[in-house]
């Protein structure tokens, strides 16, 4: 018994070792995976600005990729800001993505994990990037 620290990608394919076992108290059956190997995972999707929440639902939990300038502000959060816009995502790093953008100049694409966090009390969602 035991967990699998790494994340299997959506259409990412597996070879596994295993045996089928059927559990008579539970009524289900059980697939107890001696040894896999993992094919190469796709890839990320690509998110597109302005698809918002209705789109953007899809792709949680899953790589993905968009491009855009990251920027700290004053409470030392870290957001990929669309260029020209007010739109942001959240982006969840190590804390130095804001100075490395300031190096580069110019949009840089961001590739990570999509999450999202909800706030029952104000009745809001925000998406997060996350590179670590």
């Amino acid at each position: 018994m035991g967990e699998h620290a790494e994340w299997i990608e959506a259409n990412q394919e597996i070879r596994f070792n295993a045996t089928v076992l059927w559990s008579e108290s539970e009524g289900r059956l059980i697939l107890e995976a001696r040894s896999w190997l993992l094919g190469e995972a796709p890839a990320p999707s690509m998110l597109n600005w302005g698809d918002g929440y209705n789109s953007w639902k899809w792709d949680l939990s899953k790589l993905v990729q968009i491009t855009g300038e990251a920027v700290m502000d004053e409470d030392g959060n870290q957001w990929i800001s669309r260029s020209g816009s007010d739109e942001q995502v959240c982006l969840l790093g190590d804390g130095t993505e804001a100075s490395q953008q300031e190096q580069i100049g110019e949009p840089i694409e961001w590739t990570g994990r999509l999450t999202m966090t909800e706030d029952s009390i104000g009745n809001s969602a925000q998406f997060c990037i996350d590179i670590r």
